[in-house]
């Protein structure tokens, strides 16, 4: 039994080993395919100035300047405010549904959109209730005896 758990505990470390050293090296590669990419960006970026200097033009207004950043984190991002003042949300309310969902799944979510659901009228209430009857009704599991 012993020599099973030894076993295993080495089959376990030579796997985070091997994980550690592939994780590494696909980091390194990233970074460096990432360098090789921003440097195509910074030299497409002075070449389309130069054409334009030359043409005696400036460069294009709808061409967006390309920045390259380092990642960082993403925060949530507020849903937009609704047209509607009725059914606006407030953001202490946006927060604390995400504040409840995040401790829920254990994990830090991002709330997309928050929407009010329209409360449902008297008759909309009885037509749901009536078509529960309906559909229960025709469960043959529950009606063969």
């Amino acid at each position: 039994m012993l020599t099973i758990v030894v076993a295993g505990c080495v089959v376990v470390l030579a796997c985070w080993c091997m994980l550690r050293w592939k994780s590494r090296d696909m980091r390194s590669e990233f970074q460096r395919e990432l360098g090789t990419l921003s440097a195509a960006v910074r030299r497409l970026e002075q070449d389309a100035a130069e054409r334009a200097t030359a043409a005696g033009t400036s460069p294009p207004a709808d061409i967006p300047k390309i920045e390259i950043v380092d990642a960082k984190p993403t925060e949530a991002i507020a849903a937009l405010p609704s047209t509607d003042e009725s059914t606006a949300i407030p953001l202490e309310t946006q927060v604390a549904i995400k504040a409840a969902l995040s401790a829920f799944l254990g994990r830090e979510i991002r709330i997309r959109s928050v929407e009010l659901v329209e409360t449902p009228d008297v008759a909309t209430a009885w037509a749901t209730q009536g078509r529960i009857a309906v559909q229960t009704s025709h469960n043959q599991r529950t009606n063969r005896e």
